[in-house]
């Protein structure tokens, strides 16, 4: 999807993630699947100590493709199998209960911004009106977040390969 701030168009991926933690796999030896082909990534993911609330965490496509170079590279050294077909994972948090083959964490401490939501805002934000379709509801919500009029909000679809 795409979002346009006044003359400015930003090319977004949103990622879910049970276990807050984010992945990507590789194209090729030289290039991430997504990353380069959007500015922002969203990541939405189970509230860190909320029960029921999520959170929405934008990086800059540009520091997570440094992030994953720094996780393949040290997979490397470690001689763990890398291959395109196995996504990389890294822990939004510091730490993580899995052994990633990695010692990179706390990816969040990178992000662009970030919001929590409860079970009262996604209600009373899914319940505005109703002729409002999700497109309408992503653009508001966009709109609100980056302060900026809802006429001025395109989004756009694209499956990116």
């Amino acid at each position: 999807m795409f979002a346009r701030k006044e003359d400015e168009e930003l090319d977004i991926a949103v990622r879910t993630s049970y276990e807050r933690h984010l992945s990507f796999s590789k194209r090729s030896q030289d290039e991430w699947a997504t990353l380069p082909s959007v500015d922002l990534v969203l990541a939405v993911i189970p509230a860190e100590k909320n029960t029921g609330y999520f959170e929405v965490i934008a990086f800059d496509s540009k520091v997570l493709t440094a992030a994953f170079d720094k996780a393949w590279k040290a997979l490397e050294r470690a001689k763990r199998a890398v291959s395109f077909e196995m996504p990389i994972f890294i822990p939004l948090d510091s730490g993580s209960r899995k052994n990633l083959g990695h010692d990179l964490s706390n990816l969040k401490v990178d992000a662009v911004w970030s919001v929590n939501f409860g079970p009262d805002a996604i209600k009373a934000r899914t319940l505005v009106g109703d002729a409002e379709t999700f497109l309408d509801r992503v653009k508001r919500e966009f709109a609100e977040r980056n302060e900026v009029d809802v006429s001025k909000v395109v989004v756009e679809f694209r499956i990116v390969t």
